[in-house]
Protein backbone atom coordinates (compact mmCIF):
# COMPACT_ATOMS: atom_id res chain seq x y z
CA UNK A 1 0.00 0.00 0.00
CA UNK A 2 2.81 2.13 1.04
CA UNK A 3 3.84 2.25 -3.04
CA UNK A 4 0.16 2.53 -4.01
CA UNK A 5 -0.04 6.01 -2.07
CA UNK A 6 3.32 7.22 -3.28
CA UNK A 7 1.87 6.65 -7.10
CA UNK A 8 -1.40 8.33 -6.16
CA UNK A 9 0.43 11.29 -4.52
CA UNK A 10 2.96 11.37 -7.65
CA UNK A 11 0.18 11.54 -10.12
CA UNK A 12 -1.84 13.95 -8.52
CA UNK A 13 1.32 16.67 -8.20
CA UNK A 14 2.00 15.53 -11.84
CA UNK A 15 -1.68 16.52 -12.97
CA UNK A 16 -1.74 20.06 -10.46
CA UNK A 17 1.81 20.40 -12.22
CA UNK A 18 0.65 20.53 -15.90
CA UNK A 19 -2.35 22.13 -15.11
CA UNK A 20 -0.55 24.82 -13.39
CA UNK A 21 2.20 24.97 -16.60
CA UNK A 22 -0.60 24.93 -19.13
CA UNK A 23 1.86 22.95 -21.21
CA UNK A 24 2.63 18.92 -21.94
CA UNK A 25 6.03 19.15 -23.94
CA UNK A 26 8.37 16.59 -23.17
CA UNK A 27 10.14 19.04 -20.85
CA UNK A 28 7.28 19.93 -18.42
CA UNK A 29 6.00 16.24 -18.53
CA UNK A 30 9.82 15.42 -17.23
CA UNK A 31 10.43 18.29 -14.86
CA UNK A 32 6.42 17.20 -13.68
CA UNK A 33 7.10 13.59 -13.47
CA UNK A 34 10.77 14.46 -11.16
CA UNK A 35 9.00 17.47 -9.27
CA UNK A 36 6.14 15.03 -8.48
CA UNK A 37 8.42 11.93 -7.54
CA UNK A 38 11.00 13.98 -5.22
CA UNK A 39 7.73 16.04 -3.25
CA UNK A 40 5.91 12.53 -3.65
CA UNK A 41 8.95 10.81 -1.59
CA UNK A 42 8.97 13.52 1.08
CA UNK A 43 5.58 14.38 1.46
CA UNK A 44 3.63 11.03 1.03
CA UNK A 45 4.08 9.85 4.50
CA UNK A 46 2.87 13.09 6.07
CA UNK A 47 -0.47 13.55 2.89
CA UNK A 48 -1.68 9.94 3.64
CA UNK A 49 -2.66 8.20 7.40
CA UNK A 50 -4.92 5.83 5.10
CA UNK A 51 -3.73 4.52 1.44
CA UNK A 52 -7.07 2.56 0.87
CA UNK A 53 -9.24 6.00 0.52
CA UNK A 54 -6.94 6.95 -2.17
CA UNK A 55 -8.42 4.64 -4.59
CA UNK A 56 -11.82 4.40 -3.03
CA UNK A 57 -13.50 4.73 -6.66
CA UNK A 58 -16.61 6.43 -4.73
CA UNK A 59 -14.35 9.14 -2.89
CA UNK A 60 -13.43 9.64 -6.57
CA UNK A 61 -16.88 9.94 -7.96
CA UNK A 62 -17.33 12.92 -5.09
CA UNK A 63 -14.19 14.08 -6.13
CA UNK A 64 -15.46 14.67 -9.88
CA UNK A 65 -18.58 15.99 -7.99
CA UNK A 66 -16.99 18.96 -6.07
CA UNK A 67 -14.89 19.78 -8.95
CA UNK A 68 -18.13 20.00 -11.09
CA UNK A 69 -20.24 21.74 -7.84
CA UNK A 70 -17.04 24.05 -7.92
CA UNK A 71 -17.63 25.03 -11.84
CA UNK A 72 -21.18 25.47 -11.45
CA UNK A 73 -20.85 27.58 -8.36
CA UNK A 74 -17.97 29.52 -10.11
CA UNK A 75 -19.85 30.47 -12.84
CA UNK A 76 -23.03 31.56 -11.29
CA UNK A 77 -20.83 33.69 -8.85
CA UNK A 78 -19.03 35.28 -12.08
CA UNK A 79 -22.30 36.16 -13.66
CA UNK A 80 -23.28 37.84 -10.30
CA UNK A 81 -20.19 39.64 -10.04
CA UNK A 82 -21.17 41.29 -13.26
CA UNK A 83 -24.48 42.19 -12.56
CA UNK A 84 -23.58 43.89 -9.62
CA UNK A 85 -20.35 46.08 -11.60
CA UNK A 86 -23.34 47.01 -13.68
CA UNK A 87 -25.64 48.45 -11.23
CA UNK A 88 -23.05 49.02 -8.47
CA UNK A 89 -25.44 47.28 -6.10
CA UNK A 90 -23.75 45.35 -3.20
CA UNK A 91 -24.06 44.21 0.64
CA UNK A 92 -21.14 43.76 2.09
CA UNK A 93 -20.22 41.68 5.51
CA UNK A 94 -18.41 39.55 7.59
CA UNK A 95 -20.80 36.49 8.29
CA UNK A 96 -19.86 33.46 10.72
CA UNK A 97 -21.15 30.38 8.46
CA UNK A 98 -20.89 27.04 10.66
CA UNK A 99 -19.31 23.57 8.91
CA UNK A 100 -20.08 20.28 9.81
CA UNK A 101 -16.68 18.61 8.79
CA UNK A 102 -13.91 16.09 10.75
CA UNK A 103 -11.35 16.14 8.40
CA UNK A 104 -8.56 18.89 8.38
CA UNK A 105 -8.54 18.23 4.78
CA UNK A 106 -12.33 18.57 3.88
CA UNK A 107 -12.32 21.73 5.98
CA UNK A 108 -9.69 22.91 3.62
CA UNK A 109 -10.89 21.68 0.72
CA UNK A 110 -14.12 23.75 1.77
CA UNK A 111 -12.33 26.56 2.88
CA UNK A 112 -10.53 27.01 -0.54
CA UNK A 113 -13.64 26.72 -2.59
CA UNK A 114 -15.46 29.22 -1.05
CA UNK A 115 -12.79 31.40 -1.16
CA UNK A 116 -11.60 30.67 -5.00
CA UNK A 117 -15.35 31.31 -5.90
CA UNK A 118 -15.77 35.19 -6.59
CA UNK A 119 -18.01 37.53 -4.10
CA UNK A 120 -16.93 34.78 -0.89
CA UNK A 121 -13.65 35.08 1.04
CA UNK A 122 -12.76 32.49 3.75
CA UNK A 123 -10.96 35.11 6.24
CA UNK A 124 -10.79 32.59 9.54
CA UNK A 125 -11.37 29.75 10.88
CA UNK A 126 -13.12 28.76 14.37
CA UNK A 127 -12.42 25.22 14.97
CA UNK A 128 -14.04 25.39 18.74
CA UNK A 129 -17.11 26.49 17.18
CA UNK A 130 -16.82 24.87 13.75
CA UNK A 131 -17.21 27.93 11.43
CA UNK A 132 -15.33 29.89 8.71
CA UNK A 133 -15.72 33.64 9.01
CA UNK A 134 -16.61 34.92 5.40
CA UNK A 135 -16.37 38.05 3.72
CA UNK A 136 -19.61 38.01 1.47
CA UNK A 137 -20.15 40.63 -1.04
CA UNK A 138 -23.96 40.33 -0.96
CA UNK A 139 -24.74 39.07 1.83
CA UNK A 140 -28.75 37.79 1.39
CA UNK A 141 -29.23 36.55 5.12
CA UNK A 142 -28.12 36.42 8.32
CA UNK A 143 -30.06 33.24 9.08
CA UNK A 144 -27.09 30.76 9.74
CA UNK A 145 -28.89 27.70 7.88
CA UNK A 146 -29.59 29.77 4.68
CA UNK A 147 -26.13 31.64 5.20
CA UNK A 148 -24.32 27.83 4.93
CA UNK A 149 -26.80 26.50 2.26
CA UNK A 150 -26.09 29.57 -0.15
CA UNK A 151 -22.17 29.76 0.70
CA UNK A 152 -20.56 26.26 1.75
CA UNK A 153 -22.95 23.63 2.13
CA UNK A 154 -22.80 22.03 -1.93
CA UNK A 155 -18.92 22.32 -1.58
CA UNK A 156 -19.65 20.21 2.07
CA UNK A 157 -21.32 17.39 1.13
CA UNK A 158 -18.95 16.73 -1.62
CA UNK A 159 -15.99 17.20 0.72
CA UNK A 160 -18.15 15.22 3.41
CA UNK A 161 -17.83 12.01 1.09
CA UNK A 162 -14.54 12.57 -0.04
CA UNK A 163 -12.25 12.90 3.11
CA UNK A 164 -14.36 12.41 6.27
Amino acid sequence: MKVLSYIVVLVILFLVYIVFVGSTSLYDVITGTIAGAIVSAIATKYLVSNPGKLVDPKRLFYLLKHILVFIRMEISAHIDIVKRIIRGKVNPGIVKIPYDLESDYAVTLVACSITNTPGTYVIDLDTDDRAFYVHWIDVKTLKRDEMRRLVSLDYEKCAKKIFD
